[in-house]
């Protein structure tokens, strides 16, 4: 499942695996953002309420373009200064 503030995409995933985005660019009424660490504390809680669990791992990032999530972890891709 992906949440943000715009819309997300995921890549490298066999097509069997089902993916559930949400963002405010496409109008869902349960997406959640984070934008520091209270927000993600609450975005963590108010995830638990709406899907009956927690999320087994979150990435809380203001700005990034691309995060990676393999045996290493959940990290974000460095963003290049404009």
């Amino acid at each position: 499942m992906l949440n943000g503030y715009h819309e997300q995409r995921v890549s490298g995933l066999p097509s069997d695996v089902p993916v559930q985005s949400y963002s405010y660019d496409r109008r869902s009424t349960t997406y959640l953002y984070g934008y520091d660490a209270p927000s993600c504390i609450k975005l963590v809680e108010k995830a638990r309420q709406l899907y009956g669990q927690a999320p087994k791992s979150s990435l809380c990032q203001y700005r990034g373009l691309a995060f990676v999530l393999d045996e290493h972890g959940l990290r974000p891709l460095p963003v290049e200064e404009r």
